[in-house]
């Protein structure tokens, strides 16, 4: 049996987990301070909490202050309501080589007479959080990254590791790899480019418990070491499936050209027009009931987001101010998502994979915004992550809600009824586009609220040039937003700059040939 053991010595009390031990059997669960010592099993101290505060609060009393120290931080959320209502001011030192998650820090602020926080590491919008609250922060991390590991992932600052959601990987950064997970709290997707067992081999063994997506990007130059170790790597991804981790391929376009359709025969091809045209038929017929579904699950959305109450969220650093909702305040927004931010936490709790919130002035796009660890998921499932024909709003896989990429692209299919991305047909039109109210889109995300503005709506032929997330090099940027804005059917007088950022909505048109395509940059 597990026990947690508090050691008691002068203002400091320590909480570690211990393991039955014969010469305290007498002493668990006695509230009985033995040898300076406590010992509690789970179950009493669930049980007993109130007994256990008044304990330490009397041992404590004659210096009205006391530290208290948790070996990792399970034991910290197992303990933490015991501290919680201390009259007099408390330190709290959470030790381990892990940042803080969002539920811990959420407790940190639940407790009273808190003096100081001590910890491995968290982001700068919680440091702020408790600066305003004349709270000090302390953090035992040291390490740092290199230069080509931050470079490749364009790691800006330590929020931006710790927000992190994909990264790419190579041999010459692995060791940075390692780190980064003691600091990361949110990463799902991992990039290999430049192909290696090893290093295969090295992200699975730091992982520890953890599990992501790992994408092999697979080109002409490294098929054939890939061809080599592909039995290897089958069974290394059966083994890491079951911790619900799996290993990916990502095909680049000059080894399609190159090798797929080398290996398509006219039996091939014609087995698949016969598919084609009886899937056409099934998805005809079945075309208005999944409207309606679409139809009901996005008033269950709303309703719930009408209907929910508000909790406490994240400090945005930049603004220099908590972002709070009180109830008086619920009560004077007469538009029901006028706290996004709330609202996204609340939908986070229905859909994990819940990364913003999307609003198209005039049209029926109104949505929250998923987001997979690939962009096909979300291409048959709904909100509530069932089968449909009409899937959802998601986001590019590659891009970062948190801290955003230079082009931010979400997707959705055209739907005859206007559901999904079905209205952004009426972008390209003359009437739409030239009432300037239309002209500016809402985006959220779960720490922004962003306006962006239309500079470009264009019809294209099939191709993934304008799908490009982050850029090399400014010039190459600018190019880019040159190559977008000059395809547009209309001239909008937007500048676009090297320090812009791009939002692309993209969806069917008409058939699978051709993309409807708008972008904006962001304004606020």
């Amino acid at each position: 049996m597990e026990l947690i053991k508090l050691n008691f010595s002068n203002t400091e009390i320590k909480f570690s987990l211990e393991n039955d031990n014969k010469n305290i059997l007498n002493f668990i669960n006695s509230n009985t301070i033995y040898k300076n010592e406590l010992h509690y099993s789970f179950k009493y101290l669930i049980k007993n909490q109130k007994k256990i505060t008044t304990i330490i609060t009397n041992y404590l009393k004659i210096n009205s202050y006391g530290k208290f120290i948790f070996s990792n931080e399970i034991i910290f959320n197992e303990c933490f309501t015991i501290i919680q209502n201390f009259e007099f001011p408390i330190d709290i030192d959470i030790k381990g080589n892990k940042s803080l998650n969002y539920e811990t820090y959420k407790k940190i602020l639940k407790i009273k007479n808190l003096n100081s926080i001590s910890c491995y590491f968290m982001p700068e919008n919680y440091v702020h959080t408790f600066t305003l609250k004349n709270i000090n922060v302390y953090f035992s991390f040291k390490s740092s990254f290199s230069k080509d590991f931050i470079k490749l992932n364009q790691l800006s600052s330590m929020k931006n590791i710790y927000y992190k959601r994909n990264i790419i990987l190579n041999d010459s950064i692995i060791n940075d790899f390692k780190v980064f997970l003691t600091i990361n709290q949110h990463l799902k997707i991992i990039h290999i480019y430049d192909y290696s067992l090893n290093l295969i081999e090295k992200i699975i063994d730091y992982s520890n418990s953890e599990t992501y997506t790992i994408l092999i990007h697979q080109s002409e130059e490294n098929v054939t070491l890939l061809n080599k170790d592909f039995k290897k790597l089958k069974f290394i991804n059966k083994k890491y499936k079951k911790k619900n981790g799996e290993i990916k391929f990502i095909f680049a376009e000059d080894f399609i050209k190159n090798n797929l359709f080398k290996q398509l025969t006219y039996s091939n091809l014609k087995v698949c027009s016969a598919i084609i045209i009886y899937l056409a038929f099934v998805l005809l017929i079945s075309n208005y009931y999944n409207d309606y579904i679409t139809w009901f699950n996005s008033n269950a959305i709303m309703n719930s987001l009408s209907t929910n109450e508000t909790t406490e969220i994240l400090v945005d650093e930049e603004e220099n101010e908590p972002i709070l909702s009180t109830e008086e305040e619920a009560e004077e927004n007469i538009n029901p998502y006028a706290n996004i931010p709330t609202n996204l936490e609340t939908l986070k709790t229905l859909n994990e994979d819940t990364v913003g919130w999307l609003s198209v002035n005039n049209t029926k796009i109104n949505y929250p915004v998923t987001q997979s660890t690939d962009n096909s998921y979300y291409l048959n499932r709904d909100f509530y992550k069932k089968r449909t024909a009409n899937g959802w709003i998601f986001m590019d896989y590659r891009n970062d809600s948190i801290n955003l990429s230079k082009n931010t692209i979400i997707y959705g299919h055209a739907l005859l009824s206007g559901y999904m991305f079905g209205d952004l047909r009426k972008t390209i039109k003359s009437s739409w586009f030239k009432k300037e109210e239309n002209l500016y889109i809402t985006f959220n995300t779960l720490d922004k609220e962003m306006k962006w503005q239309v500079f470009s709506i264009y019809k294209t032929p099939y191709t993934t040039d304008y799908l490009k997330v982050n850029f090399f090099d400014d010039e190459s940027f600018l190019k880019f937003a040159d190559l977008i804005t000059s395809r547009s059917v209309y001239n909008f007088g937007v500048n676009i700059t090297k320090d812009d950022y791009i939002l692309t909505l993209s969806t069917c048109s008409g058939n699978d040939n051709s993309r409807l395509v708008l972008h904006a940059k962001l304004v606020k």
